[in-house]
């Protein structure tokens, strides 16, 4: 990834500002356990590649000798270890890609925030939508779990943790309507969606 030349530029450009620190000064880190567990040691080296833009949190790859590392996070405090995020490194680019490109293009855009999504509200979506990569631990609360969906209409992402966050975006005005059409009942969104961004 490093020795391309636009690989520094997609991960700062998919983002909200975010510093990707450039190879020379990639190091690893000096945190070696998962979470609040100091007894659990990170199996391998992590090697700290992209700061949130107000330095809140930090990612880094898990050296663990595989050519797809996973992805992990950890809030930038003393104290702080790392969380689960992704799966692989090239899962984290994909989904960040996939996040931040409709901001980047200006689609039209829905927001909610709402309850946690329920499973049952999960099942709906798996039944009904084409299902993207899930992520962890968006800006590193430990229990938000990041679910991607797409159709012909458009995209959405709902961030879950103790409420959750729902993003629908399409190229549209048109597209966006049928989409949020096709989840208004789900998560009892029909009270609570608003903002209708660029249409």
């Amino acid at each position: 990834w490093y020795s391309m030349v636009d690989g520094l530029s997609v991960l700062r450009t998919f983002s909200n500002e975010d510093r990707a620190v450039h190879v020379t000064d990639l190091a690893a880190s000096k945190y070696v356990w998962w979470g609040e567990n100091l007894n659990d040691r990170v199996p391998g080296l992590v090697l700290e590649f992209l700061v949130e833009n107000q330095a809140v949190c930090i990612w880094g790859i898990l050296l663990d000798g595989s050519d797809d590392p996973p992805v992990v996070i950890r809030p930038n405090e003393e104290g702080q270890g790392w969380i689960h995020c992704a799966d692989s490194f090239s899962t984290f680019v994909f989904t960040r890609c996939w996040d931040f490109q409709p901001r980047k293009e200006d689609w039209h855009t829905l927001e909610a925030q709402e309850d946690p999504l329920s499973n049952r509200d999960l099942s709906f979506l798996r039944g009904k939508f084409r299902e993207g990569p899930t992520t962890y631990a968006a800006q590193s609360f430990a229990e938000a779990i990041s679910y991607r969906f797409e159709t012909t209409h458009g995209r959405l992402l709902v961030t879950s943790w103790d409420q959750a966050d729902w993003y629908l975006h399409s190229k549209t005005g048109a597209d966006l309507r049928a989409l949020a059409d096709s989840v208004w009942r789900c998560a009892t969104l029909s009270t609570s969606l608003y903002g209708l961004g660029a249409e």
